[in-house]
């Protein structure tokens, strides 16, 4: 099973960060992670939710997350990342692994932060959205409630990370007309914060 590490950063001292960049990326690299996205501001498609910069890594297994943030080296890091940016960071169990992953096409996340209110009205409105989900090739990489909080105080009640082939079905699948009835119905089951976040080709900097 798949463990992803998706990361909320403002960064405050913008050389001090490119140093830390440097050695976080070697960090997970040494640990058998992969930047599935990074770098980047994420499209925000419902909700208060704005991202400044997020990154995603992505573990083939959990215990290689687990020894990354046992490990000395990354201890070290977070004593210097607090001198370069605020960070909020979490860790949730996958699903299934990314698709795209070292390939040329890079994929495209949806990134859902849910809070639900009303159990079985929620229940009927993931089914409408598991069916948006299909219907534009998209995919579930995780959807989880139980979210460990590395960094920060962002704390998840469900985490869920959507796959898609290109930004344009991911946007379409959440913004189209026909969605605007499904998210009616969900303002009666949950809270939801998404937003969207386009992955990494092979070679490109997280």
């Amino acid at each position: 099973m798949p463990a992803f590490l998706i990361a909320d950063i403002r960064v405050i001292n913008r050389d001090k960060y490119e140093e830390y960049r440097v050695k976080f990326r070697a960090c997970v690299k040494r640990h058998h992670g992969t930047f599935v996205a990074g770098g980047q501001e994420a499209h925000v498609v419902q909700g208060g939710w704005h991202p400044p910069r997020m990154l995603v890594v992505e573990f083939a297994h959990r215990a290689d997350a687990a020894a990354m943030l046992a490990s000395d080296e990354y201890r070290a890091l977070e004593v210097e990342r607090g001198n370069c940016a605020m960070f909020d960071i979490i860790i949730v169990d996958g699903i299934s692994a990314s698709r795209y992953v070292g390939r040329e096409a890079a994929p495209v996340l949806a990134i859902a932060d849910t809070r639900i209110v009303n159990r079985p009205a929620f229940e009927e409105f993931s089914k409408s959205i598991d069916q948006a989900v299909r219907e534009h090739q998209g995919r579930y990489m995780a959807a989880c409630d139980q979210v460990r909080t590395v960094a920060g105080n962002w704390a998840p009640a469900l985490l869920t990370i959507m796959e898609f082939p290109t930004r344009e079905l991911a946007l379409t699948a959440h913004t189209a007309s026909g969605y605007e009835a499904i998210r009616e119905r969900g303002n009666n089951a949950a809270m939801i914060d998404m937003v969207i976040l386009a992955g990494r080709k092979p070679g490109e900097a997280a």
